[in-house]
């Protein structure tokens, strides 16, 4: 399989210099998803021959703890990027804004939290398009987070 896969790729990447290899590309593809067929439909069989075998609690325990520590994996990703992206977001904000007193800063800090809480797409967007050497007060922050919520931000 190995051996196939790196001679499709090796014929797709030329067929996209040379059209003649186009013909062997899609022949590799359609070998290796017919390999790939059979060896499902075997494990499916193999399975359900053995299904008792298949159904004790130790493959059940693995299967779950593979499912939970997806999800949890995917869970500490999305925390640490939200974790990243503000802070370079508060580091931006005391950097261009030197003359404001630690206080306010503390309550600019607290608005942006407040209005974006865990929203990831609103935190790049403010980071990306705002103008953030701007920031005087903690209204001209609100009147700026009330613009974004108006308008629509694209999630992807």
């Amino acid at each position: 399989m190995i051996f196939l896969s790196i001679l499709q790729w090796t014929a797709g990447f030329f067929s996209e210099k040379d059209k003649k290899y186009i013909a062997t590309s899609a022949f590799l593809k359609n070998i290796i998803f017919i390999i790939s067929f059979i060896i499902v439909l075997y494990s499916l069989y193999t399975i359900f021959l053995n299904i008792r075998f298949f159904l004790n609690q130790e493959n059940i325990t693995n299967y779950a703890l593979t499912i939970i520590f997806t999800i949890w994996i995917a869970v500490f990703l999305y925390v640490i990027n939200l974790y990243i992206n503000y802070e370079s977001l508060f580091c931006r904000i005391k950097q261009t804004n030197k003359n404001i007193k630690p206080k306010v800063l503390k309550k600019v800090y607290r608005s942006i939290i407040k209005y974006l809480h865990l929203n990831l797409s609103k935190l790049t967007y403010l980071s990306k398009n705002s103008r953030l050497w701007e920031i005087d007060s903690v209204d001209y922050l609100q009147k700026k987070l009330k613009e974004i919520e108006k308008k629509e931000i694209n999630t992807n």
